[in-house]
């Protein structure tokens, strides 16, 4: 299913009284992955967010409902439910709302469970909902009665809120039915995942008459992930009401108002469906015409039919896109317009509208570099003086903090880059990997080891905050923040070798889908951390970091939405986005003065994507007295190995060497490697650039 962006547009938008249930745009995969569905414009009917006729969602946005039972099971009055499982207005047209039957009875409300918009806030802050479990197909009921004659209600339904292997199983299918008819939206993809980045599923269907209606969840498969027993079960998140009413005369809805597309290569062409709807109306039901569609810059637009009517109500517009036109190559956009003109038979008025386009061309992905990054030395920032630093070497280290004021500032361990690592592109990835040792005692509630990457020329960081435990609860959390500097409290630049604010993060704001650890980090345990973050599309980045111990293993993930308006969470995004990281760092926080504990197997890549149309060459070749062949790449990939093969023939190749290059792309061959194959100043050496494939 293609992905939407901007407005839905509204040509002369009407109804019809005839009774009927039809899918929006085509009815193929999710139509939106938006978790803020409040400003959602593109799918809304009436184009000012979703939601604003009523709503129910299930939980109360705390996230921390659990596995909870409800009153009133099976066929429960939506409304009499506690306000504790269920956030619901219901729209003045909805006269009833009942669990379906095959609900069973619990509502699930984990704080790993997807975050997404909170009405009881509604300024956009993101709160943790949660889902009603199904053990068959009936999921909710509802009665539409005294809806105006013409009026349309669009209904949106959001699945079950998991962006998370803990998650419930995801259905294939989502339907609505009023007994007589059922339409389907199908093909829905797993989001259940700890790396696709999807977030939350919505669908969305068309009513435009009284009636008793239900929305259908089949299950899944027994072997999905989240099984109960070995019993497939389904949840539903929510629904959404919005309604439209028709001017006088009769005309054209067209879903989505927008178009983004992304055309990964192979492919040269991609193509689409605008849905034309005709609805008649208050005053007359004349057929409408469309009488042209004019569109450029490699796109095409075509109708089957240009005549909709009461009795042939929807045409599929297909917009079509061929790169063979225009050229692009990786990461360039194409924009257009798709200038729709229709006129309602008998009116002599010719009515245009115009659908913004864009496509973004990505290359093949040929495979993926792991360049390993670890600093030879640690930066250890030591503001008050109260600590000891040893052992320090670029796989880890050891830190005592003396007994101290509760006031103090507490050291960092630093690895700062001179260059940042780009992470604009999608596919580029920074992973830290280490083990850390409490060598003190239990720490009291509340105390955190915080570690994560962070960019100086932004004066930002994305951070992990882990519980010490046990007593605290043993927490994983995700936070941002736009100062690491102590003596810049307006965050805007960031001073030189000042880290007192690393980690600290004084006013940060997004907190991650919050993961519960069975150990906290306890004395003399071992525990393993894994820290990526990756851009997963030109405005998100997905962070996830694993907690393990001898114990147990536990994930915290979230997606970093660089377009958030959300209050409390816009105002510490970097403008721009998040376009590189230059460090990594380390610190305890919250007055946990007398730690000591231990870092060891530190290791810090940078993935790289590789895509047609990459290459490199070996720009020139250099002997020196000693004998030594100094080798110089164009379009070196700092800190990539690269596997150096030499002959004096051209015909028998020998492996030389792997050496791992730096921004200069400069390899060093010692004589004794290469005097083999070098006579009189002359000898031929090949570079490989060693990748994996992709996944």
């Amino acid at each position: 299913m293609k992905h939407t962006i901007g407005w839905m547009l509204v040509m002369g938008l009407v109804c019809t009284a005839n009774a009927g249930i039809s899918v929006y745009v085509d009815g193929d995969g999710y139509d939106s992955n938006n978790k803020d569905w409040q400003s959602n414009t593109v799918d809304d009917i009436d184009r000012n967010g979703l939601g604003t006729d009523g709503y129910i969602f299930f939980g109360n946005f705390d996230g921390i409902g659990n596995n909870q039972t409800y009153t009133g099971g099976p066929g429960g009055d939506i409304t009499l439910i506690s306000s504790e499982h269920v956030t619901d207005v219901l729209p003045s047209y909805v006269s009833a709302a009942t669990m379906g039957a095959d609900c069973n009875g619990k509502i699930g409300s984990f704080p790993a469970y997807e975050a997404l918009d909170n009405p009881l806030i509604g300024d956009g802050t993101d709160g943790i909902c949660g889902n009603i479990v199904v053990d068959g197909d009936e999921a909710l009921n509802f009665t539409v009665s005294g809806l105006p004659a013409g009026n349309i209600i669009r209904v949106g339904i959001v699945t079950v809120l998991n962006d998370n292997a803990r998650g419930r199983f995801d259905t294939p299918v989502i339907s609505l039915t009023d007994g007589t008819s059922t339409v389907s939206s199908t093909n829905l993809p797993n989001l259940s995942s700890n790396a696709n980045g999807d977030g939350p599923g919505w669908v969305f269907f068309d009513i435009d008459s009284d009636g008793d209606y239900t929305v259908l969840i089949p299950n899944g498969s027994a072997t999905d992930n989240g099984a109960i027993g070995a019993t497939p079960v389904n949840g539903l998140g929510g629904i959404t009401f919005d309604s439209f009413t028709p001017p006088a005369g009769s005309g054209l809805l067209v879903s989505p108002g927008e178009l983004s597309l992304d055309l990964d290569a192979p492919d040269t062409s991609i193509d689409t469906i605008i849905k034309a709807t005709y609805y008649a109306g208050q005053s007359s039901s004349n057929d409408v015409q469309i009488l042209s569609l004019a569109v450029d810059s490699g796109f095409t637009a075509t109708v089957v039919d240009n005549s909709l009517g009461l009795t042939d109500k929807y045409e599929d517009i297909q917009v079509t896109y061929n790169n063979s036109e225009v050229g692009l190559t990786h990461g360039q956009s194409a924009t257009a317009t798709l200038e729709v003109t229709w006129t309602e038979v008998g009116s002599g008025v010719n009515n245009t509208t115009n659908i913004p386009l864009q496509v973004t061309y990505r290359a093949a992905l040929i495979g993926y570099v792991n360049t390993e990054v670890t600093e030879e030395n640690w930066y250890h920032f030591d503001f008050d003086g109260n600590s000891t630093f040893t052992s320090a070497d670029p796989s880890g280290y050891n830190v005592d903090i003396a007994d101290g004021s509760d006031e103090q500032i507490f050291p960092a361990e630093i690895q700062q880059f001179t260059t940042g690592f780009d992470i604009s592109q999608v596919g580029q990835k920074i992973t830290a990997e280490f083990d850390v040792v409490m060598n003190s005692g239990v720490a009291p509630f509340d105390k955190d080891f915080r570690f994560g990457v962070f960019d100086t020329s932004k004066n930002v960081q994305v951070i992990s905050m882990n519980d010490l435990g046990p007593v605290s609860g043993s927490f994983m959390n995700i936070k941002i923040g736009n100062s690491i500097s102590f003596d810049n409290g307006d965050g805007e630049n960031f001073v030189p070798n000042d880290y007192a604010t690393l980690a600290v993060l004084y006013g940060s704001a997004l907190s991650s889908n919050t993961g519960n650890k069975t150990n906290g980090l306890i004395q003399n345990e071992m525990n393993h951390f894994k820290y990526s973050i990756e851009r997963i599309s030109e405005t998100e980045l997905y962070l996830e970091i694993v907690w393990s111990d001898s114990v147990s293993t536990s994930i915290c993930a979230t997606i970093i939405d660089e377009t958030s308006t959300a209050s409390g969470v816009a105002e510490y995004l970097p403008a721009g986005g998040y376009e590189s990281f230059d460090g990594f760092g380390f610190q305890i926080h919250e007055r946990y003065s007398a730690a000591d504990y231990t870092v060891s197997n530190f290791n810090l890549t940078y993935t790289v994507p590789l895509r047609t149309g990459f290459e490199f060459q070996i720009a020139s070749t250099e002997r020196a007295s000693s004998g030594d062949v100094t080798l110089t790449l164009s379009n070196p990939v700092v800190g990539a190995s690269y596997l150096v093969r030499a002959s004096d023939d051209l015909v028998d190749w020998d492996e030389v060497g792997t050496y791992v290059v730096d921004a200069t792309g400069v390899i060093v061959l010692p004589a004794a490697a290469t005097s083999a194959y070098v006579n009189d100043d002359e000898g031929f050496f090949q570079v490989k650039i060693i990748a994996t494939d992709p996944e």
